[in-house]
């Protein structure tokens, strides 16, 4: 199965607002369910 990961550089590991976006980019990722969108995984 084809996968795509979205990472942060290093840099942005350092920022609070980034991590708080990734997570936030995960929580309202995971609750939608359509055929055409890419499943997230923790």
């Amino acid at each position: 199965m084809p996968l795509a990961m979205k990472l942060l550089l290093p840099d942005s590991l350092k920022s609070a607002e980034a991590k708080s976006v990734l997570k936030h980019e995960y929580k309202v990722g995971s609750q939608l369910e359509h055929p055409g969108f890419v499943r997230f995984h923790k």
